[in-house]
């Protein structure tokens, strides 16, 4: 099971990825598990509980899951784990719903709203709508690999341990922006301790005895390095991609030009989001009113991003509008 976690395609996907908040805390969150499961350093439990629940609301939900899962095995450990959960995901509900994050909204949960309450009003007033996604077979598609990862069968069999990653987990099922499906990204970074804990609490029972656990590792973490890991090439892996870095250039670009409003293409869009305004190129400018919960603008964004490709179609367009060629950067190129 060391040698699956470590040598496995989701190690391999953690540390290949851009930086993020999430990769950060698998750490923290493998201990905090480690620790629960053998009753022991709740001090430091409580540390790593809170690093592990500070990275994002959707996280600090599934520290409230995992508290609710330890109540039997670590009555201490679990208290911990619920309250610094609870506290961390008040805190960022109410954050969201003070100060919002229309960008967040927009890429994820565009086809709702444009914020938290917006979103939940749609989901309670049109419920198809919102389960809609899970008929997407990509996301299906990503928690298999990670899955196979660790054997498939053993962690499916102890598949109540992979419960704290279900919120964060919603963003591909539940969510229409089509590039956190995929199995590279970020979202699915959280199964790769949780994987292991699913896993080993099911090998040595009836169901999984240790030999058929590693028959399974030892036949899908090969399939799965040939099969996803090895296709994949630098041209999809984000931070190490000629495009990851042009968008990182493009992203400095945009900063140093301090533009409060932003329309860019998908794979920028999510490094743009602490701004006023955010927008998935092309709108606004494809967008006359409101179009799936997304609301135009009353004013133009600063500053747009394209890909080159596209310049030839919007270079009137744009010129009509008051905008100017900024910068060209790898497929990108900036206006404002």
């Amino acid at each position: 099971l060391v040698l699956a976690t470590a040598l496995g395609p989701g190690m391999f996907l953690v540390l290949a990825a851009e930086t993020n908040t999430v990769g950060l805390i698998v750490g923290p969150l493998a201990l905090a598990c480690a620790f629960a499961l053998r009753r022991e350093h709740l001090a430091w439990f409580g540390v790593m509980v809170v690093l592990v629940a500070a990275a994002r609301p959707e996280v600090a939900l599934g520290v409230v899951l995992l508290g609710w899962l330890l109540r039997k095995e670590s009555p201490p450990h679990a208290r911990v784990a619920l309250w610094v959960g609870a506290i961390f995901t008040i805190g960022g509900v109410a954050w969201l719903l003070t100060i919002g994050d229309a960008p967040g909204f927009s890429g994820h949960l565009g086809h709702l709203g444009d914020s938290l309450s917006s979103a939940v009003v749609a989901a309670l007033r049109r419920p198809w709508d919102a389960l809609e996604p899970l008929l997407v077979l990509m996301p299906w598609t990503s928690l298999l690999i990670w899955l196979a990862g660790f054997g498939l069968l053993a962690p499916i069999l102890g598949a109540r341990w992979l419960l704290p990653a279900v919120p964060l987990l919603a963003i591909p099922f539940l969510g229409v922006w089509e590039s956190a499906d995929y199995h590279i990204w970020q979202y699915w970074h959280l199964l790769l301790p949780l994987a292991m804990v699913a896993a080993v609490t099911a090998v040595g029972t009836e169901r999984m005895t240790a030999k058929r656990f590693q028959l399974t590792v030892w036949t899908l973490v090969p399939a799965m390095w040939l099969l996803v890991v090895v296709p994949i090439g630098p041209a999809l892996i984000p931070t190490k991609s000629a495009e990851g870095v042009a968008a990182a250039q493009v992203i400095a670009v945009v900063d140093d030009g301090s533009y409060t409003s932003v329309s860019a293409p998908a794979p920028i869009v999510p490094h743009l989001s602490r701004r006023s305004d955010v927008h998935n190129f092309p709108y606004p400018f494809a967008c006359k009113s409101v179009i799936a919960g997304y609301t135009s603008p009353n004013l133009l964004p600063e500053a747009v991003v394209l890909y080159e490709s596209q310049v030839a179609d919007w270079e009137p367009r744009l010129h009509g509008l008051g905008y100017a060629e900024v910068a060209t950067i790898g497929a990108f190129a900036v206006w404002a």
